[in-house]
């Protein structure tokens, strides 16, 4: 196996497993009890966020800690993500889930979240934090994201990555699929038909 060791959080696990197993990387996908299998089915150890200490886990997997942590829920859970880091391993917060879930005032929660990020990426350390926003990425170097954007449809189209759906939906519903995504409720993704 590869030395090269990421833990991907909830949200877009699938590819990112299905694009790991491709590269021989070893992952771990922090999901609920639901979605146990299908990150063992995409390749990946899963480890149950909801029912064990994810860290206390990963520190006995990988005893010198993981490379990169990609973390689309923010909040508290970023502090424990950078704990799991390699001396110079990495932590990608793309994604503010924390703050979508958030009961009451979801854009303390959403400052809070940048806070702690910033907080992490001041530290003097040889890990790094990072934030990745896609839009921002295809601005700044259009012809590298259209590069992986076709990669990424070269793969789909040889069948060597599938997306994982877990409903179609009518357009009409456009209101409670997000409700169902935002819950983190599905294993997959939602197609909107019209």
């Amino acid at each position: 196996m590869n030395e090269r060791v990421i833990v991907e959080k909830p949200g877009v696990g699938s590819a990112m497993l299905q694009l790991a197993r491709l590269l021989s990387i070893r992952m771990y996908g922090t999901v609920s009890a639901a979605k146990m299998d299908l990150v063992r089915q995409l390749g990946g150890t899963a480890l149950d966020y909801k029912h064990s200490d994810f860290v206390q886990e990963l520190r006995t997997l990988e005893p010198n800690g993981v490379q990169a942590v990609f973390d689309p829920v923010g909040g508290p859970q970023l502090e424990r993500s950078y704990q799991v880091l390699s001396r110079n391993g990495t932590l990608v917060m793309f994604g503010t889930a924390a703050a979508a879930q958030a009961r009451g005032n979801a854009t303390l929660a959403l400052a809070a979240t940048l806070l702690r990020f910033l907080a992490l990426k001041l530290r003097l350390s040889s890990r790094h934090v990072e934030l990745y926003l896609i839009e921002a990425a295809r601005k700044k170097n259009p012809e590298h994201f259209r590069q992986d954007v076709q990669t990424l449809l070269e793969l789909l189209r040889d069948g060597k990555i599938t997306p994982h759906i877990a409903k179609v939906l009518p357009l009409s519903q456009a209101k409670q699929a997000h409700a169902l995504l935002e819950g983190a409720r599905v294993m997959g993704k939602i197609i909107l038909q019209p």
